[in-house]
């Protein structure tokens, strides 16, 4: 009889601590998540549905990605009405080998409209660590020219050329590859984020001149299923926005309304595969 209890004892613990283990494992994939980690970090995207809020079901619009291999090679905008959907806009990837080199966008003004091109983009790689992305409208008009430069994976440097004149950004990022600081380059302005002991988003704080001009604070909730992240401006009594994320992965993304406060203004969900 006590080796029995024993056995079943044993049994019992076995069974507490694996679920135990489920739940700690379940939240232990969001635990090292923050408000920066977006879909290109979560996983090959599939679909991206577009609702009013986050408790609409009848999705308004969605985007549907395509792959060959490891390469994007679609991405269809569709629009609904009623229960029925049309396509809106669909952009086609062309590549030489991996190499990306044009990017075709299409439009429809019109449901019942043709699918004609809109615009084109076409991609050049003069140095390592370089590329260079020049925008034509269907006209044949030269609307853009975009210089990335990264570092290994990291983008550190994104300069426009256009009808605006020259503008651009500069990246750094911390010793855990999360972005630090972003800065203008035609002007002083400039965003810092600063991160928590964990190295998790705390806040980001914007400067113009070096003057502070604004803070947005990130507020965590996380139970055995999800984790939602809050970002609030300083001060305000209802948040901006927030990211709900499952296995840390950005499942869904809700942005608030920025002349009503409290009230949703759209919410996207994602789809991976």
């Amino acid at each position: 009889m006590k080796t029995y209890l024993k056995q079943l004892f044993c049994l019992l613990l076995i069974f507490a601590t694996a679920c135990s283990l489920f739940d700690d494992e379940s939240e232990r994939a969001n635990l090292n998540v923050d408000y920066l980690l977006g879909t290109d970090e979560s996983g090959r995207i599939k679909r991206q549905l577009n609702f009013t809020d986050n408790e609409d079901e009848t999705v308004n619009s969605d985007i549907v990605f395509e792959y060959e291999g490891d390469n994007l090679v679609r991405k269809t905008y569709n629009d609904y009405i009623g229960n029925s959907s049309y396509v809106l806009k669909r952009e086609d990837f062309i590549y030489s080998g991996n190499v990306l080199t044009q990017m075709i966008q299409y439009f429809r003004n019109t449901s019942d409209g043709p699918l004609k091109v809109s615009k084109n983009y076409y991609y050049s790689y003069p140095e390592e660590n370089t590329k260079i992305e020049t925008v034509y409208l269907e006209d044949g008009e030269l609307r853009d020219s975009v210089i990335y430069r990264y570092s290994g994976n990291f983008l550190v440097e994104e300069r426009h050329f256009n009808h605006l004149g020259e503008w651009g950004r500069l990246f750094q990022y911390n010793n855990e590859g999360k972005l630090w600081k972003a800065t203008d380059i035609e002007d002083d302005n400039e965003t810092i984020n600063y991160f928590d002991e964990k190295g998790l988003l705390e806040r980001t704080v914007s400067f113009s001149d070096g003057e502070e001009t604004g803070i947005v604070h990130y507020e965590q909730e996380l139970n055995s299923k999800e984790l939602i992240i809050y970002a609030w401006m300083d001060g305000a009594e209802y948040p901006t926005s927030h990211k709900v994320f499952r296995n840390g992965r950005l499942v869904e993304y809700v942005l608030y309304h920025p002349t009503f406060p409290g009230s949703q203004w759209y919410c996207n969900r994602f789809e991976y595969y």
